[in-house]
């Protein structure tokens, strides 16, 4: 969701990302616990992973941009954190209040009142999660990005872009042996979440990073099929031998193949192929990082409905579809002023 010089092709497919994140939040399809059995809610889970190694590719990927314009690290990378700080600290604030009225009344007339008592108190509790998670969960994403700008901004200060990627590569293995492998003999014991800080995140950024460094060409558009294809085939097979073998669940955030499946989708988008090239998304691409820091308003807003009518077929659209709408009307009516647009774009 870092802000990025406006590609057609990649406006597109950040729009399809964000989609896939709110499908990821909204479950579509399921009336039950979610990666306990093969079934379309697992699918429709897994096909969406892309999104979020996608979107940390591309933040590496305009950000080695930046910093070869700046020649120099530190200069972008102090002005986009303090940007992600200003809008994380903004939304961790906005998600103390409750937006599922309905489950808020069922602790009486002042159940709001109390819910916000609670959630202050939640986060109070334990500073240190909140400082890596916000006060709302979808929120992780914006702390786990900083400490990738941070991370590799020194590396890259002091040319060590070689050690840079072996640190990315050591912390993706032990964030897989403590997360989708940790049912395995190699697994890693502890409750530690390590979708938090730069596990998982920094392997993503550091490729966009050095992906910065070759031109885009047609030929990305073919090697990226392949890749998202190839992950796509391996993300399978790790999921399916994990559940058979460990009885892990069928649908993990991250696996190996996610890795390649998350880089197809990003070469794809780079390759910046006029068949992409969708007018009305070019408008809705500056507003992504809007509706992903909203959205989770709207998931919670339908909740009593999705509990009504949850498992149904045009429901579960509905409902991805709903949150969409009503997200990027609300970031587009927030960009319209000066003091609330940092929020949104």
């Amino acid at each position: 969701m870092h802000p990025m010089s406006r590609l057609q092709s990649v406006d597109f497919f950040r729009v399809l990302a964000i989609v896939a994140v709110i499908a990821i939040h909204t479950q579509p399809f399921s009336d039950g616990e979610l990666g306990d059995e093969l079934d379309a809610s697992v699918v429709a889970n897994q096909v969406a992973r892309f999104a979020v190694p996608f979107f940390f590719i591309l933040a590496g990927f305009f950000w080695g941009r930046k910093v070869e314009e700046a020649r120099g690290a530190f200069a972008p990378t102090i002005s986009t954190i303090k940007k992600l700080a200003i809008v994380f600290a903004a939304w961790s604030l906005i998600y103390l209040l409750p937006f599922n009225i309905v489950a808020a009344l069922e602790h009486g007339p002042l159940g709001p009142v109390k819910s916000v008592y609670w959630n202050i108190s939640g986060a109070l509790a334990d500073p240190v999660d909140t400082l890596l998670r916000g006060t709302q969960y979808h929120l992780w994403f914006l702390p786990a990005l900083i400490s990738s700008f941070a991370t590799a901004s020194i590396f890259v200060y002091y040319r060590k872009q070689s050690l840079l990627a072996l640190t990315a590569c050591l912390f993706f293995v032990i964030a897989l042996l403590g997360s989708s492998y940790k049912t395995t003999p190699l697994g890693l014991a502890g409750s530690f979440d390590f979708t938090y800080g730069p596990f998982f995140s920094l392997i993503f950024f550091v490729t966009g990073y050095f992906l910065h460094i070759r031109q885009p060409t047609r030929l990305w558009l073919p090697v990226g099929v392949t890749s998202a294809v190839l992950g796509v085939l391996l993300h399978s097979l790790e999921v399916y031998w994990l559940n058979s073998a460990w009885q892990a669940s069928l649908a993990p955030a991250y696996v190996l193949g996610t890795y390649f499946f998350g880089l197809g989708i990003a070469l794809i988008a780079l390759s910046n192929r006029s068949m992409f090239n969708v007018g009305m998304t070019s408008s809705v691409g500056p507003l992504v990082l809007g509706i992903y820091a909203s959205h989770i308003i709207f998931v919670e807003l339908l909740e009593p409905l999705d509990v009504l009518w949850r498992g149904d077929v045009l429901w579960s659209v509905s409902y991805v579809g709903l949150v969409f709408y009503l997200s990027l009307l609300l970031a587009r009516q927030l960009a319209k002023y000066p003091r609330t647009k940092i929020l949104v774009s």
